[in-house]
């Protein structure tokens, strides 16, 4: 709308007010948020850290709180996923199976 002017009605309908949005006053339940970041997430995979004997030292939901545990990129997270190579020098980083 470049060099145009909304109608008077036209603004009247964008300042509706936020009692006509149904979660106005209302938040989603830890468990919703969940889904909702599952969702949204790029990396649905839930990812393993994995020892040098392949043992199973802890789960993470996604590349993003793998890379917050250690204080990383979520890119570098993911460059060891794809090379397969040794992380920190005793970890290896997998992909889970459902």
């Amino acid at each position: 709308m470049h060099g145009k002017k909304h109608t008077f009605e036209a603004l009247q309908a964008i300042r509706k007010s936020g009692k006509l949005n149904l979660m106005f006053n209302k938040k989603h339940k830890i468990e919703s948020r969940e889904k909702i970041s599952i969702a949204l997430s790029k990396s649905k995979t839930p990812l393993g850290l994995y020892n040098i004997e392949k043992n199973l030292v802890k789960s993470f939901k996604s590349q993003v709180e793998l890379a917050a545990e250690f204080c990383m990129f979520k890119g570098t997270i993911g460059r060891y996923i794809k090379s397969s190579k040794l992380f920190l020098g005793k970890y290896y980083i997998r992909k889970l199976n459902n």
